[in-house]
């Protein structure tokens, strides 16, 4: 329930934020990480704990942090198009 894929997160960002071009960018960044999933199994078999934030109040909460602070991705190295 709380899973979303590269396309999925995109077209997300498309309805938030307004279509954008989605390009490959090859430049080593410091905080990238090529591959992620993160499943709580464990933490529910052995402390009967389960998120409960939601994928969309997590996104949602990303969104108000970069329209508040629109150079946020300086931070990263990105070089966001405005």
């Amino acid at each position: 329930a709380n899973t979303m894929s590269l396309k999925q997160l995109t077209a997300w960002c498309d309805e938030r934020f307004g279509p954008h071009e989605v390009a490959a960018d090859l430049t080593p960044r410091p905080f990238d990480l090529p591959w992620i999933v993160l499943d709580p199994g464990l933490a529910k078999e052995v402390r009967d704990w389960e998120p409960t934030t939601t994928l969309p109040q997590i996104l949602d909460e990303i969104a108000v942090h970069a329209e508040a602070h629109p150079n946020w991705l300086d931070v990263s190295g990105v070089k966001a198009k405005r």
